[in-house]
């Protein structure tokens, strides 16, 4: 089977987010995939437990935020976030940045998809 390079980017995130919503460290080829910004993915330390509703599992870490979308739909998902995390970015995407509004963070993930979203200082490293 052939996969292409955005079916082998987003299996990537698909297995990095389960991995990292439990305290796993993943690691695995990435190179040529368009997934090797998740080798910069330090994501620090968990700020809570792994949340889970409507199919949908998160987690916020001190550098950002990780969401699993196993549902058949796709999910808009808005999430409480500190001021230290008042944006994030989304590196899946090309780095689009994502704003936070009095306090929460609106992020969508398409059915059975996974995103990783990182403070910007993250991808100074």
């Amino acid at each position: 089977m052939n996969s292409s390079r955005l079916e082998v980017k987003d299996d990537a995130f698909r297995a990095f987010s389960p991995a990292r919503l439990v305290d796993y460290i993943f690691w695995e080829g990435l190179e040529g995939t368009g997934a090797e910004i998740l080798y910069r993915a330090h994501l620090g330390r968990g700020r809570g437990p792994l949340q889970e509703e409507n199919g949908v599992a998160l987690r916020l870490f001190e550098r950002g935020l990780v969401v699993l979308n196993d549902s058949l739909s796709d999910q808009e998902v808005e999430v409480p976030v500190p001021e230290d995390l008042s944006s994030l970015v989304d590196p899946f995407d090309g780095a689009v940045v994502i704003q936070a509004t009095a306090g929460r963070i609106t992020v969508s993930v398409r059915k059975k998809k996974a995103r990783v979203y990182l403070a910007p200082a993250v991808l100074d490293r």
